[in-house]
Parts: C-alpha cells; structure tokens; sequence
C-alpha cells in the first residue's frame, strides 16, 4: 500500500501552493514546454502534408498515405509495449538507485524490439512477395516501408526512455519535431530541384531522416544515463517485464482498434461521402483530444517515480490535477467548436463539407468524457494497472460497435460518434473503478472537485 502525507489545507489544490506545489510547478513546466513542442509538430505535420499532396499529387499521395497507415499499424505489435513500460521502469529505477536493473531494461528491452523487429518485417516480406499487389507503385513503396518499421519502433522506444529519464520535452522534440522538420526542408529543396519524386522516393526520404533522427535520439539517452550505470552488472526480471508487457502491448493493439474502427465500419455500412466527411471531422476532432495525450505524456514518468516511493497522497494530487487540466481545456476547445465550428469547417474544406460539424461535435464530447476521467489510463500503466487498462481497451470498441448498429438507420455518420460517446463512457466508468481498487487513487473531475472544495 501507498503512504500517505499529512492533510494539509491546500495541498490538493492545482496550483503552485502548499506542500504540493514544487510537484505541480515540475509538471506544468513540463507540460508548457510539451504542448509548444506538439504544437509546433502539428503545424509542421500539417505542412508536410500540404508538400506531399503537391509533389506526389493525387495517386502517389494515396499509395504514399496507405503505406504509412500500414506501417505505423505493422510498429505497434513490433514494440511489444516497451516503450511505456521503459518510462516506467527508468523512473522508478531513479527513485529507487536500481542500475542494475535500469541496465537490464535498456538492453534487455532494445534487443526485444529487434527480435520482434526481425519477424514482423520478415513477414510481411514473405506476404508481399506470394501476394504482391497489383499495382508495381504500390508494391515498390511498400518494400521501402518495411524499413520504417524497425525505425518507427526503436525511435519510440528511446523517446520511452527520455522520458523515464525526466528528458519529457525533449522526447517531444525528438517525436512530434526533428522528424517533420528535416522531411519538411528535404520536401522543400525537391521541390524547389524539380528532380523526379514518387511514393518510393518520399519513403526512402522517411527512412533515411528517421534514422538519422534515432541516431541522435540515442545519443542523447546515452549522455542521460546515470555515471553509475557503467559500473553495475545487468539485473534482469524477465518475468516481471513479460507480465507487463503483454497487456501493455495488447493495449497498445486495442488503441490501435479503438482509433480506426470507426472509419473501418463506417466504410462498411455507409458510402463514400460519408466516410470522407466523417474522415474530416476525426482529423479535427484530434485537436480536441491533444489535452489529454499531452498531459497524460508528461505525467507519466512523475507517476511512475512516485508510485515507486510509495507516495499515494502526491499520486493522488497528480490524479485530480490532472483530471482538473484536462477537463477544462478540453471543454474550451468543445465550446469552440460549438461556437465556430460549422463556419469554419466549410471556409477550411468547403461547402461539401459542412455536414462535418454534427459528427465533429459529437467526437469532441467523447474526447471531453474522457478528460472527465482525467489520464485514468496512463497512471494505471505506470503504478501496474496495466491489465486493467487492456480490459477496458478490450470493452469499449465492442459498446462504441453496438451503438453504432443500433443507431445507423435512423441517425446515420451521427450515430458512429455517438459510439464512440458510448464507448469512452465504458472505457472511463472501468479505468475509475480499477483506479480506485488497485491504487487506492479516485481519478476523475468530480472528486478534483470534491478535494478543492474540501481543502478550500
């Protein structure tokens, strides 16, 4: 069991006062600094995207999106969720002075993501090679494609291992920055060039700045590394790691799920347009959920250290700081889209996609019930909770399915938002009552608000 601190007034509050307040200034330093990162990796992803369409134009940017799609699918079975559970372990292993075993996971954990790396790959080329596609293009980038995916996958490990280290922006800037700035200045001297560029040449560019990227992301794990690290002998718990790891990669596959059933289904039971307009409304509907993957990001590590030292009563300020933060800016930007949303969806994409709005409204009330429950996910992940979030990950495309049947006839794209309405409320209502068994911590808005109004 976690101990607990004193009750003192205004501990529990989310601001930079009492016993709490070096904690809560630490992680909003580190969240100010993460969310100008991200932001600055969406305007430059927007700007590659704009690049990409002009260069490769209409079916070269198909083959280019669809060979990204399936690799970024193909990564997420190749990192066996290490790359969480890296944060985690690198951060208690500080806590606790563990170099052994800190060793252990950097090495014991890259050498997993190879071997994983090794047989995904050989499989796919296996598959490609008695099953080629029709289209030579086609065939030719997703050849290349298959090189991203190692990269993919060790880079994302490394950034885990920044951020177990306390470097959370900088795993940001290697993340969401280096990569779409240097592709973003390499599109930019092709186009000025004028030299031929297809799907496959794009790819290969992928593929040579994410391991110049990874180079670097490496060497600066490298120079974070405790001096301790070089004069202990690797302490292995493969057991251990194996338990957490398989839910945690399960997980990893569920998000996937839960992120793509909609589209998926919806190009199953409705049209063309439907699934184009209702495409639109997720793209902008990811705005609305930067909230919770930012904060959930940055507190991970914090999480991880503390719940190592046993500190339930800061895990607990955590919580409902957290669940307070995300709540409030994810309700903003839903009165936003509430306010301009439809105006600026038909200025932005057009006319023809104005029936956008309904859908994207509704999207964003689901990313809002999930910052209800605050990073009820990435705190259960980081105190050993995992199985629990795979359970609720596992539940909640299975309601999000059902509602949509049910809802189709009558409401049509609406009723694919709704479930997804439906299917954060099945995810939420699990994670908060395993938080609560497993952790001893109540996540969530209402008891944030419960602790301001108590201490105040």
């Amino acid at each position: 069991m976690l101990k607990s601190t004193p009750h003192i007034g205004l501990q529990s509050l989310p601001i930079g006062f009492g016993p709490n307040g070096k904690l809560f200034r630490k992680l909003a330093g580190a969240a100010v600094g993460s969310a100008l990162v991200r932001f600055a990796g969406i305007g430059l992803s927007f700007l590659v995207g704009v690049q990409l369409a002009r260069l490769l134009g209409p079916a070269h940017f198909g083959i280019y999106g669809t060979t990204i799609a399936i690799v970024a699918l193909l990564a997420v079975p190749v990192q066996l969720g290490l790359p969480q559970l890296l944060t985690r372990e690198l951060a208690a292993c500080r806590e606790g002075r563990l170099f052994g075993r800190m060793r252990a996971a950097l090495v014991g954990f890259a050498g997993a993501v190879a071997a994983a790396s090794i047989m995904i790959v050989a499989l796919a080329s296996v598959w490609l090679i008695l099953w080629p596609p029709s289209a030579p293009a086609l065939a030719s980038a997703l050849t290349v494609g298959l090189l991203l995916v190692p990269v993919v996958a060790w880079l994302n490990l490394s950034c885990g291992a920044l951020r177990g280290l306390g470097h959370v922006v900088s795993a940001h800037v290697f993340d969401a920055v280096a990569r779409q700035g240097l592709l973003a200045a390499g599109l930019f001297a092709v186009g000025v060039s004028s030299l031929d560029f297809d799907a496959t040449t794009a790819l290969l560019m992928q593929f040579a700045i994410g391991a110049f990227v990874l180079v670097a992301c490496v060497a600066m794990v490298r120079r974070a590394l405790p001096l301790e690290l070089t004069a202990v002998s690797p302490k292995y718990d493969t057991r251990t790691w194996t338990r957490s790891a398989v839910p945690m990669a399960g997980t990893e596959i569920l998000r996937a799920i839960d992120a793509h059933y909609p589209i998926l289904l919806l190009g199953l039971i409705a049209g063309l347009d439907d699934v184009g307009v209702f495409r639109v409304a997720l793209s902008v509907a990811a705005f609305v959920g930067l909230p919770s993957s930012l904060i959930a990001t940055v507190i991970m590590p914090e999480v991880a250290r503390l719940h190592a030292a046993r500190e339930r009563e800061q895990v607990q300020f955590i919580a409902s700081a957290s669940a307070a933060v995300i709540f409030t800016a994810t309700a903003l930007l839903v009165a936003t889209i509430f306010a301009v949303g439809e105006p600026a969806l038909t200025l932005v994409f057009g006319d023809a996609f104005a029936p956008a709005w309904l859908p994207l409204l509704l999207i964003s009330i689901a990313y809002l019930i999930n910052g209800y429950f605050g990073a009820a996910a990435s705190m259960l992940n980081m105190c050993g909770g995992e199985r629990a979030v795979t359970l609720a990950f596992a539940f909640g495309p299975p309601v999000g399915i059902a509602t949509v049947f049910a809802l189709f006839d009558s409401l049509g794209v609406a009723a694919v938002a709704l479930g997804m309405i439906a299917s954060e409320i099945a995810k939420g209502v699990l994670l908060s009552a395993a938080a609560t068994r497993q952790l001893e911590i109540r996540v969530g808005l209402a008891h944030a608000l419960m602790r301001l109004f108590h201490r105040s």
